[in-house]
């Protein structure tokens, strides 16, 4: 994933598939890479980290906050990404970093441990 002025831009990516009895790169892809890397300015977030993080849901345990670059139906928007934990889950929240409304939440699943 590309990464900015310490913001890091999912949607700019390159994919590596590597074989796991081997160890040898077998497959790559590229193309979110091609489609979308281009110059940027510098974003830069209207409220900062805590301020973001308090309107994070209590029930959550936070396990780190950092800025992203997310796509969304207008375009690329300036986020504080949380990564937290819930009931044996993993989630990712997504906070604007201009308005600090909630933009998403993603359950990834449970937490291996």
């Amino acid at each position: 994933v590309y990464e900015q002025d310490g913001i890091v831009y999912y949607h700019v990516e390159i994919k590596v598939k590597v074989c796991e009895q081997k160890g040898i790169v077998v497959g790559y892809n590229a193309s979110r890479y091609l489609k979308n890397h281009h110059s940027r300015p510098t974003a830069t977030a209207k409220i900062s980290q805590t301020q973001a993080q308090n309107k994070l849901s209590p029930k959550l345990q936070l396990d780190g906050g950092r800025l992203a670059m997310v796509i969304t139906k207008r375009g690329e928007k300036l986020a504080y990404e949380f990564a937290c934990s819930y009931d044996g889950e993993r989630y990712f929240v997504y906070i604007d970093a201009e308005t600090g409304d909630e933009l998403s939440i993603i359950n990834v699943g449970k937490i291996n441990r």
